[in-house]
């Protein structure tokens, strides 16, 4: 997962220049909310909203309509979760007030960022796709380790399965092997799929040795188990292996999915892409509702994912490459059907 870094576009940033290219009313009081309860305490007052407004920490709100009137006026929200805002307001008397109209302010009349969110992330796993395509690297991760312990006996029908659910044996024997010690491991949350497999014995300082990927080759072979794994295929989402007779722990080198984003304080995880965002949230936006600017403002958002693409073929082209040789290009020959 990648680490919150100032450099990162924040959702915000991008919510904002999609409301000026929108037309929306970016610098005065947005659409107004009615919250369910607002309450006061020792002059911190929390309010709980049906529906997350779209509020982060730091945004200026304009509370009107209350009785007791103490609760009115413009405050500086200190804590946003979800469809709870907290703020401080030394004037308002403890208790419940009643008849509260709350706006934020530069948060929209009509396009809140409530209402633009479903785009950010739309236009966020298309730029995702477009720079996996190109080879980026900002969508590999290789720090997921897994133990894969060791089945009670060998069984030519057991595969194993690691998939986001945990670790399982499928095998037609009766009584079916079971692992030597209670499984643990499990596919990362934001993996697509694999692109290496390393292996080593548990609890060993072994070099990891790479699995042999057999996805392209017909599949596993049917065979007792060693005492290493040796091969894999990724069928059904799932890593699938032989088994083994010991522990062993794998390494996984996967292509990642970058989380998806679900207020104006999160960050968006590529780098100088806030006019592709801005551009392509705008012109979905539009074309919701109507609007007749969508197709300019889709060929900007392509134009500009475009050059974030070059940007890293760039890149890529700097990196020197060896053709590997004819020797070690010798697929996995099976022995055992």
């Amino acid at each position: 997962m990648p680490s919150s870094n100032a450099n990162f576009p924040l959702v915000r940033s991008i919510t904002q220049l999609v409301r000026s290219l929108l037309g929306d009313d970016p610098i005065g009081p947005g659409a107004p909310f009615t919250p369910l309860s607002v309450a006061a305490a020792g002059g911190i007052v929390t309010v709980q909203f049906a529906l997350p407004p779209g509020f982060i920490s730091g945004d200026s709100i304009v509370l009107t309509g209350a009785s007791p009137s103490g609760f009115n006026g413009t405050f500086t929200i200190s804590s946003a979760n979800g469809n709870q805002i907290i703020f401080q307001n030394n004037a308002a008397p403890d208790g419940a007030a009643a008849g509260v109209t709350i706006q934020g302010y530069g948060t929209g009349k009509k396009y809140t960022d409530t209402i633009l969110l479903p785009y950010v992330n739309s236009a966020y796993r298309g730029l995702q796709r477009a720079l996996k395509a190109a080879g980026s690297t900002e969508l590999k991760e290789a720090s997921a380790f897994v133990e894969v312990p060791g089945l009670t006996f060998t069984d030519s029908s057991a595969q194993v399965f690691l998939s986001f659910e945990g670790l399982t044996i499928d095998s037609d024997a009766d009584p079916a092997p079971e692992f030597s010690v209670p499984p643990l491991g499990q596919l990362p949350a934001d993996l697509l799929t694999p692109v290496k497999v390393w292996e080593r014995r548990s609890g060993s300082s072994d070099e990891f040795i790479p699995l042999v990927d057999l996805s392209e080759t017909g599949g596993l072979p049917s065979r007792p188990q060693g005492s290493v794994l040796g091969i894999y295929e990724w069928a059904g989402d799932s890593l699938v292996f032989l088994g083994a007779t010991q522990d062993n722990a794998i390494k996984l080198r996967y292509e990642r999915s970058l989380p998806a984003v679900n207020d104006g304080a999160a960050q968006l995880f590529v780098l100088n892409s806030e006019d592709y965002h801005a551009f392509a949230v705008a012109a979905t936006a539009s074309a919701s509702r109507g609007g007749r600017e969508g197709q300019q403002w889709a060929a900007n958002a392509e134009d500009c994912k475009e050059n974030l693409i070059a940007a890293e073929v760039r890149r890529q082209q700097a990196v020197p490459r060896r053709r590997r040789a004819f020797s070690s290009r010798q697929g996995y020959t099976r022995r055992y059907y």
